[in-house]
């Protein structure tokens, strides 16, 4: 259980570096590679999927004492990375929303005419 404990803690520390990576692009830049890493984070998420499905599995089949302080500390650790890669995800989102808001802002803008004052 501790060893699955361990793989997962590492596994969203990996996630929340990878996501600290996109949130540091810029927006108005680097859009595409956001876009595409993005889309990559989906095999992190499959590792956590694939690792919380293991550690339930050994939940179900050994009578674990929860009151172990080993486990108890790496659980603590796991939500504390995973709260830090949520707010970093939803930094992101306010980032791409803001951009999205300026480029609909600058489509829906008529276009401003210049006057020029010729004399002949």
């Amino acid at each position: 259980m501790i060893n699955l404990l361990q793989e997962k803690l590492e596994a969203v520390e990996k996630l929340r570096n990878f996501t600290k990576q996109i949130l540091l692009l810029s927006t108005k830049k680097d859009f595409n590679e956001i876009n595409i890493m993005i889309g990559n984070r989906q095999k992190y998420e499959e590792i956590l999927n694939s690792i919380d499905e293991k550690i339930k599995n050994l939940e179900l089949s050994q009578s674990l004492s929860e009151d172990s302080i080993i486990i108890k500390s790496l659980k603590s650790d796991i939500k504390e990375s995973i709260k830090k890669t949520i707010n970093m995800d939803k930094e992101i989102r306010k980032k791409l929303n803001d951009e999205i808001k300026n480029i609909k802002e600058n489509l829906n803008q008529p276009e401003k005419t210049s006057k020029l004052n010729l004399k002949a």
